[in-house]
């Protein structure tokens, strides 16, 4: 079979982008974690709703099940997968996940919920707590929800009995924003919108399964990853699917390097195109030809034939079908051929130049220096070295010195890790230049030559660290290998521990009513309590900032609001015009 010789051709010994929900293959990236971690502070709280959404395909389902590994053992779960029930099917469900199915099917609604009030009453005495888990939640309609909300008042003098975790695309939290279920959405205690994965995260998810399916390295170049990353969104589940393909493909052209164009005609087969979807069913259909003699010879042939050129707003996917054998010369020719090693975690021997690095000192350009523009450029060639570790930590350590705290990054532990002692905390994004410069703060960037950091822009050049060097670089030479990738420092408030939202208390939630105030968004209430104002007050915030009004003080937030009302935080656009 085709899949058992490409297995063999990459060294494999299972596939490693199967869709299946294998446990082997589970990688949770930080969203994932930052995610988990919400779910479990949720739980924690007295009763009330968790609420997690997601896009399709973005790792909900996978999210779940470590969550229901990391519930407590006094806890029972009752799990409902199929929510299109009407409310009096929920309640006979909720009776049968908690061990005690109705004996009629004409039990009446009033009567089901006083066994599942007893059930919850026999639960608590024994000590043990309960929670509904609801998974594709936004398929529950409104008169469901509300029945749902109604069993959460079952409680006794000192707790709630039930608590409820909803699990579901966007549109659920749509359709929990609707004035009629405002009662519900005051009750929610924790919430979280999973987004699809930043380009280091995918890449370390190919790189993790490509390891658990017992492969040697990683047979995706950088310009493949990268392609992989923006032609699934980082969605996984799109990514394996592509990925799967990306190694059926390159068996097929005897090839043991995946870049981006076998990316591409990958992502045009899971799109459906005809033009690559064609041959795989008379590869199926050919019984004189072996299934890899049929992909073999239908890839050569796309080699060789120019593809029509689809562009504009009704191209899916932003999947543009060129010359596979012209940009097979133009890019794959000229992509790296680093090893990416898997057996020892280090990326492969990599030298590349960044061209356009000034020879000036890492001050701003001065006028003088602005004025010889007849003059050629001289560059300087930065030599990445095998240890991607010490490269990264020394980008640290270059964005760390501009926060002056005092702080050698060392390779004892992670390096967020380390971030906490002096006060800092890590945030990962993957966004755009324009965005990035709008947070002002300097940060460390993923390139494919490596990370740098990011010390200062103005003037269409920024000042960029690595490998111990400090230069200038026009800002269109950094985009060219920047992958979107970032990381960047930001100073914790008082008392953060995570996320603010509706139903926080402590000394976080005080110190943002006080940053609020003096950025112009006062509100009323307790000064510790995160309470409807607040929320409001927070929303206001965050439209003013431009970033999403989801009413949650999360990094973005206050990284927004330090930049108003801090002192002392460092700013890579200071003495721009």
């Amino acid at each position: 079979m085709a899949e058992q010789a490409y297995l063999e051709f990459f060294g494999l010994e299972r596939p490693p982008f199967s869709i299946a929900p294998d446990p082997h293959f589970l990688y949770l990236s930080d969203r994932h974690r930052e995610a988990l971690a919400h779910l479990v502070w949720g739980l924690g709280t007295d009763g009330g709703f968790v609420v997690l959404t997601g896009e399709v395909g973005t790792g909900k389902t996978t999210l779940s099940r470590s969550l229901l590994e990391r519930i407590p053992e006094d806890t029972d779960i009752a799990f409902v997968i199929n929510p299109r029930l009407s409310a009096h099917e929920l309640l006979a469900t909720l009776c049968e996940e908690l061990g005690d199915p109705p004996v009629d099917d004409e039990v009446s609604a009033r009567r089901l919920v006083d066994r599942i009030n007893q059930l919850l009453l026999a639960a608590h005495a024994s000590g043990r707590r309960t929670v509904l888990v609801i998974d594709e939640a936004q398929n529950l309609t409104p008169d469901v929800l509300e029945q749902i909300r109604l069993l959460t008042n079952l409680e006794t003098s000192e707790r709630k009995l039930l608590q409820v975790i909803l699990i579901g695309q966007p549109e659920l939290d749509t359709m929990l924003r609707r004035n009629d279920l405002r009662q519900l959405a005051q009750r929610i205690t924790a919430r979280y919108h999973l987004r699809p994965l930043s380009q280091q995260d995918l890449s370390r998810c190919i790189r993790h399964r490509l390891q658990v399916a017992g492969a040697h390295r990683n047979p995706f170049t950088a310009s493949g990853l990268k392609a992989l990353h923006r032609l699934s969104k980082g969605i996984p589940r799109v990514a394996n699917l592509i990925a799967d393909r990306a190694l059926l493909g390159a068996y097929a052209r005897d090839e043991d390097r995946i870049g981006a164009t076998i990316v591409r005609q990958a992502a045009r087969e899971v799109a459906g195109r005809e033009d690559g979807d064609r041959s795989w069913t008379l590869a199926a259909a050919a019984g004189l030809l072996t299934a890899a003699v049929a992909v073999g010879l239908w890839w050569s042939l796309q080699a060789g034939s120019p593809l029509p050129v689809q562009t504009g707003p009704g191209t899916p996917d932003r999947i543009v079908a060129t010359n596979a054998a012209s940009a097979g010369a133009g890019e794959d020719a000229g992509e790296r051929a680093e090893e990416d090693t898997i057996a020892t975690g280090t990326d492969g021997p990599h030298i590349a130049a960044v061209p356009d690095l000034e020879q000036d000192t890492p001050s701003a350009p001065t006028a003088a220096s602005e004025s010889r523009n007849d003059e050629p450029e001289a560059t300087i060639a930065l030599s990445w070295t095998a240890d991607s570790e010490a490269r990264e930590r020394r980008a640290f350590q270059a964005v760390v010195e501009r926060w002056f705290v005092p702080l050698e990054v060392s390779s004892e532990g992670a390096v967020c890790d380390q971030m906490t002692t002096v006060g800092l905390s890590c945030l990962d994004l993957d966004t755009t230049w324009e965005d990035l410069v709008a947070l002002d703060l300097p940060a460390i960037l993923r390139t494919e030559d490596g990370p740098v950091a990011l010390l200062a822009v103005r003037d269409g050049r920024a000042e960029v660290a690595a490998e111990g060097q400090v230069r200038w670089v026009a800002n269109a030479s950094l985009h060219e290998r920047w992958t979107g990738d970032a990381t960047l420092l930001w100073q914790l408030p008082p008392g953060y521990r995570q996320p603010q939202a509706r139903g926080s208390r402590g000394e976080a939630v005080r110190w943002l009513r006080q940053q609020l105030s003096s950025a112009g968004h006062p509100a009323s209430g307790r000064a510790d309590e995160f309470d409807a104002a607040l929320e409001s007050a927070v929303r206001s915030f965050q439209d003013r900032a431009g970033i999403e009004d989801d009413g949650i003080a999360g990094p973005l937030t206050w990284i927004h609001l330090q930049r108003l009302t801090g002192t002392g935080i460092p700013s890579i656009t200071a003495g721009e015009d």
